[in-house]
C-alpha cells in the first residue's frame, strides 16, 4: 500500500514537471532523520556548486573585458602619437572606446558578490545576466554595422573624410569583438541555467523502510 502510493506520487509530478521537494515520513524517526539530512546536504553542495560558477564566471568575464580595453588604452595611444590620417582616428576611437569598457569592468569587479547558493535567487541572476548579455550582442550587431555605414561614408568623401574612416575602421573592430564576447558569455550563462534546471528536476527521495533506500530521478 505505501508503495503503490508513493508510485502514484511520482506519476503525478512527472506528468506536470514540477519539482517538488517529498519528505518520506518513515515509521523509523532515525531513519528519517538521517535521510532528510542527506538530501540537505546534497542541494546545499549542489546551490554552492552553481553558486560558485557563477561568480567565477563573472569575475573571469570582467577581467577579460579588463585586459582587453586597457591594451587598448595604451597601444591606441602610443599608435595615435605615431600615426597620420585614418590611422590616427582609428587608434584614437580605440583608446577612447574602451576607456567606457575599463570604467564597465572596473566597476562590476569592485560591486561582483556571490550570490546566495538558493535556488529562486540562482535562477533570477541566471536569467538577468543571459539578458544582459543577449541584449548587448544584438547592441554589437548595430555598432558593426554603424561602424561600416561610417567608414563607407569617409570613403566617399576623399581625403576629407579621414576621421570617418578611422572611426568606422574602429567601431567595427570592437563591436565586432564585443559580439563574440557578449555571445560567447551568454552561452556560457545559458550552460549553467541548463545544469541549474537539470538540478531542479532532479527528486532525490531517501526512505529508509527495512534498511532500504530508494533514490529515483526524474
Amino acid at each position: 500500500m505505501a508503495s503503490l502510493k508513493l508510485i502514484c506520487w511520482l506519476i503525478r509530478y512527472y506528468a506536470v514537471k514540477v519539482f517538488l521537494c517529498f519528505l518520506i515520513v518513515n515509521l523509523s524517526s532515525f531513519g528519517w532523520g538521517q535521510d532528510h539530512a542527506f538530501y540537505k546536504k546534497t542541494y546545499s553542495n549542489f546551490g554552492e556548486e552553481i553558486a560558485n560558477k557563477q561568480y567565477n564566471l563573472a569575475k573571469k568575464s570582467l577581467y577579460g573585458l579588463g585586459i582587453w580595453s586597457s591594451t587598448n588604452i595604451v597601444f591606441g595611444l602610443i599608435a595615435r602619437a605615431n600615426s597620420q590620417a585614418e590611422n590616427l582616428y582609428f587608434h584614437e576611437m580605440n583608446a577612447g572606446f574602451n576607456t567606457v569598457n575599463f570604467a564597465i569592468a572596473g566597476l562590476g569587479l569592485l560591486t561582483l558578490k556571490r550570490v546566495e547558493p538558493n535556488l529562486e535567487v540562482l535562477l533570477n541572476s541566471q536569467r538577468k545576466y543571459e539578458n544582459v548579455y543577449l541584449f548587448n550582442a544584438f547592441l554589437d550587431v548595430a555598432y558593426a554595422f554603424g561602424g561600416v555605414a561610417m567608414w563607407n561614408s569617409g570613403i566617399q568623401q576623399g581625403g576629407t573624410g579621414s576621421r570617418l574612416v578611422g572611426y568606422g575602421r574602429s567601431i567595427l573592430l570592437q563591436g565586432s569583438f564585443l559580439f563574440v564576447y557578449d555571445l560567447f558569455l551568454y552561452v556560457k550563462y545559458r550552460q549553467l541555467t541548463r545544469k541549474l534546471w537539470q538540478g531542479q528536476n532532479q527528486l532525490n527521495i531517501s526512505a529508509s523502510m527495512g534498511g532500504l533506500r530508494m533514490s529515483l530521478m526524474f
